[in-house]
């Protein structure tokens, strides 16, 4: 986060288990909790949009593949075909992720 970008008070609830392991973790960081909380967050948008990134990627080797064994490979060996499955997402969606 920059210094001239604007900081948002944001209230959020957070599982005991989950609130215990932040504390640690800024004690072990010598930081804040709050500190430990944005990185998370930042470092689980990223994760997200690498995994959108990488779907894609992966979505247009499947279209272009004219091969069969391929096809059939990519969409096995791939968890992401999994979460595909699992999230439900339509056609119209990944026309999203792409955009």
């Amino acid at each position: 986060m920059s210094i001239a970008e604007k900081s948002v008070r944001q209230s959020v609830t957070l599982p005991a288990r989950v609130a215990r392991r932040v504390k640690s973790l800024a004690k072990n960081s010598s930081t804040s909790a709050n500190r430990i909380i944005v990185e998370l967050i930042e470092s689980g948008i990223e994760a997200r949009q690498q995994e959108r990134k990488r779907f894609i990627e992966l979505a247009d080797r499947l279209a272009r593949s004219r091969d069969a064994e391929e096809q059939t490979r990519l969409k096995e060996d791939d968890h992401l075909f999994d979460r595909l499955r699992e999230r439900k997402i339509t056609a119209e969606d990944l026309y999203q992720l792409k955009a």
